[in-house]
């Protein structure tokens, strides 16, 4: 645990949690990834997928997760996650947790869009643009909506570069709708350079940055180069 970080007066104190989140905190998660991200294919599985997903993340070889609670009231403000092979992520949540999430998310998945949309999902590492990019991916990355701007983001990200850093990743990639300019403006201010646009889901845009994890603030008073 990373001791709480002191905001401003009237911002709610935050904590760095890594793994493994009690199951309370993961559906406290749940509930902050639906609220802040309610268009996205993970959140129409529902929270009982949701829950099985995150515990998966958390538990694989490949996964990472960082989440931030307040330390006042134990609440989950904010989460990032990643992983340094998706394919084997996939692969390994079908394997040992395929039937029940599927059960989870029966509803949802006899529905001919929801099918397709899980598809587009599992393939879309497969495309050989994508093959061409640094494996490591951020796969999920949401605060509350009111802590924007308290740093809680730059902390969040900042802890999960230095655990990908640790782990001997250098860059990693990111796919992000192109509906969600302050996430694009965050990684570009961070050095990402956008090297492609695609449509993981029919009909949607999104965009592909390629991040260098071990970016750093120019000090003050340097010379831009």
């Amino acid at each position: 645990m990373i001791e709480p970080t002191n905001q401003a007066s009237g911002v709610p104190r935050f904590e760095l949690v890594q793994g493994p989140l009690s199951p309370a905190e993961l559906d406290d998660l749940g509930r902050l990834h639906h609220g802040e991200l309610q268009e996205s294919f993970l959140n129409t599985l529902g929270p009982a997928f949701q829950a099985l997903y995150f515990t998966h993340l958390q538990a694989s070889a490949v996964g990472f997760l960082v989440a931030a609670r307040n330390p006042d009231d134990g609440e989950i403000c904010g989460h990032i996650s990643a992983t340094t092979d998706l394919p084997r992520l996939y692969a390994s949540f079908l394997l040992r947790r395929g039937i029940p999430a599927a059960w989870s998310a029966r509803s949802q998945l006899v529905r001919v869009q929801s099918l397709r949309m899980l598809s587009e999902t599992l393939l879309y590492p497969t495309r050989q643009r994508v093959r061409q990019l640094p494996r490591p991916e951020i796969l999920t990355f949401t605060i509350v909506g009111r802590l924007r701007g308290s740093g809680l983001a730059g902390a969040l990200y900042a802890e999960l570069c230095r655990q990908l850093l640790d782990g001997g990743a250098t860059r990693a990639r990111a796919v992000t709708s192109d509906d969600l300019p302050h996430l694009h403006w965050f990684f570009e201010k961070r050095g990402g350079t956008k090297v492609a646009e695609i449509a993981v889901h029919k009909g949607r845009t999104s965009f592909i940055h390629v991040l260098p994890l071990d970016w750093a603030p120019p000090e003050e008073g340097a010379s831009p180069r």
